[in-house]
């Protein structure tokens, strides 16, 4: 770690001028730096929750845009469609496989 804060908002006008996905790795900025992902153009910001958000370890989360349909790498046991035998498409199912994380969701405040 160089401790050097990029232009992400810079960076976010160009990629979108050129139509291109911006992905954000926020991992040691989230929390302890102000990102703002509308202003930026941040199409996927990514983070830890047990660092700058100071949550427990093993939570983090990601952001997705409405510019971005991501495919599923994991399917099955959703919550909401369990009985089904394909991922639902429907959001935020979609993207959530398995059982939550609820005590650690929980911990970063995002419930």
């Amino acid at each position: 770690m160089t401790g050097v804060i990029q232009p992400i908002s810079e960076y976010g006008i160009i990629t979108r001028r050129r139509n291109v996905i911006f992905m954000v790795d926020a991992a040691q900025t989230a929390g302890g730096y102000p990102i703002d992902v509308q202003a930026s153009n941040i199409d996927l910001l990514a983070f830890s929750g047990h660092k700058g958000l100071f949550g427990p370890p093993g939570t983090g989360a990601l952001y997705i845009s409405n510019r971005v349909n991501l495919d599923s790498l994991r399917e099955g046991g959703t919550g909401s469609y369990s009985e089904e035998e394909v991922q639902p498409v429907i959001l935020p199912d979609k993207y959530e496989s398995g059982t939550q994380n609820s005590v650690g969701i929980s911990g970063l405040g995002l419930v």
